[in-house]
């Protein structure tokens, strides 16, 4: 949690195949240069993520970024700046686990991003039916439908 990570632009891969690891706290890195997350989690045990912290602002590539992480059940990307993204590609696949996004920008753009089929969110309906949470901030968006099995909560 302490390293300094003011110059950092490239995340790629930081944690990739950490299949034991379970826990991280890495919520206060400065993320404001960094430029790509390609792959960061991509197939790591985490069970719960906290990136609430982060800023970013410079972020375009966050393809693969939680992919294959099948134990990741609530993410926190509360200030996360998606208007620079154009990479997202499959950012979720395979996150069977994931029940809880946390949001603050919540317009239709970063919405569109995070649940779009690139992007491969899958499905959150739980065996017993509840949905999936995708937690906003403000009710931004406007006209989008809530992907299979999740839906929006406004806070």
């Amino acid at each position: 949690s302490a390293w300094d990570t003011t110059n950092v632009t490239n995340m790629q891969r930081t944690f990739e195949n950490c299949t034991a690891l379970t826990t991280l706290n890495i919520s206060t890195w400065d993320t404001r240069k960094v430029k790509s997350t390609f792959s960061m989690f991509d197939n790591c045990g985490i069970t719960s993520l906290d990136l609430s912290g982060w800023h970013t602002d410079s972020l375009e590539n966050v393809s693969y970024m939680f992919d294959l992480c099948r134990a990741l059940v609530t993410l926190d990307i509360r200030n996360f700046d998606f208007s620079n993204i154009s990479q997202y590609q499959d950012m979720f696949r395979e996150c069977y686990a994931l029940r809880e996004i946390r949001l603050d920008n919540c317009n239709n753009d970063t919405i569109k991003k995070i649940i779009s089929a690139t992007a491969g969110l899958p499905r959150g309906e739980n065996a017993d039916g509840t949905k999936g949470k995708i937690f906003c901030k403000s009710s931004e968006a406007t006209g989008l439908e809530a992907p299979n099995g999740w839906e929006f909560k406004f806070v």
